[in-house]
């Protein structure tokens, strides 16, 4: 389970980070 919240939480993260630099980008 802890594992499952640890990669749930770093696929938020990554989906966040890609929007920031797609938004610094334009």
């Amino acid at each position: 389970v802890l594992f499952s919240q640890i990669r749930r939480r770093v696929e938020v993260a990554g989906c966040f980070f890609f929007k920031y630099e797609e938004g610094r980008r334009i």
